[in-house]
């Protein structure tokens, strides 16, 4: 994406969105699990939500009040969390606990459906994103004997989806939105791309990529969904001296 310099929104300073884009991958399957058409898109300009954050990781949180919060995950008790509303507005700032940026399973909210992320070593000795989902599967039935059903994890690797070299993908983290919808995200090529899952865990449309060129030595990201179907894909990374907290809204309509 292409993003201008930095201007002040509330009490967050943001880069204005000018323009996005990215190589065609993948033909789009532009369904949910659950058959639904599917889009989700970068919803506005990226934010600044903290500046010189001791050490690389934050978690995207979703509030039971229909808010988001990014926490600074630095290993010690408590931990800054930086709240926004459903509207991506701030909305304050406190101490509180401490938690974990990976979510390497995720049910949806129905309970239908589990979906998971795990990044593994190739045989091209690069690091890549795995997605995976839980199928069930019953015993034969059996006169006088109850059938079990036995969960089964099964995965598939993220497809190479750029026409140009990739160096690897790492540090995947997935979310539920709506009733049936799930989000990942990962590192690649040095940036942040996300894409919704269709069945079975297969890409649903072309990733988006959702940081900005001028950040550098970009940290592991996080996803966390409000009911209404707006995001927050929460990293660090570097511009200009130190490294700064950053997120960026997306919204996912079915």
């Amino acid at each position: 994406m292409r993003f201008a310099a930095g201007f002040t929104f509330g009490a967050v300073a943001v880069h204005a969105l000018l323009a996005s884009g990215c190589a065609t991958r993948t033909k789009p399957i532009v369904l949910m699990p659950n058959g639904k058409p599917l889009s989700c898109a970068v919803a506005g300009p990226t934010l600044t939500v903290v500046e010189n954050v001791y050490g690389n990781e934050v978690a995207a949180v979703a509030r039971a009040d229909g808010g988001i919060d990014v926490v600074v995950v630095d290993q010690v008790e408590p931990c800054l969390h930086v709240g926004f509303n459903s509207s991506w507005e701030h909305d304050g700032t406190v101490l509180g606990k401490c938690v974990q940026r990976e979510k390497p399973r995720v049910t949806s909210r129905d309970g239908s459906q589990t979906y998971l992320v795990r990044q593994f070593k190739g045989d091209d000795k690069l690091s890549h994103v795995a997605l995976g989902y839980v199928r069930y599967e019953w015993t034969p039935p059996l006169e006088g004997v109850a059938r079990e059903v036995h969960p089964t994890d099964v995965w598939q690797q993220l497809p190479n989806w750029d026409h140009d070299e990739s160096n690897g993908e790492s540090a995947p983290s997935i979310a539920t939105f709506g009733d049936v919808g799930f989000f990942a995200v990962w590192l690649e090529n040095d940036s942040v791309f996300g894409a919704p899952l269709g069945a079975d865990a297969t890409l649903a449309m072309t990733p988006i990529d959702l940081a900005t060129d001028e950040i550098t030595d970009i940290g592991p990201p996080s996803i966390a969904f409000s009911r209404n179907g707006r995001g927050l894909v929460a990293f660090t990374g570097t511009v200009g001296e130190g490294v700064h907290a950053y997120a960026t809204p997306i919204t996912c309509a079915y």
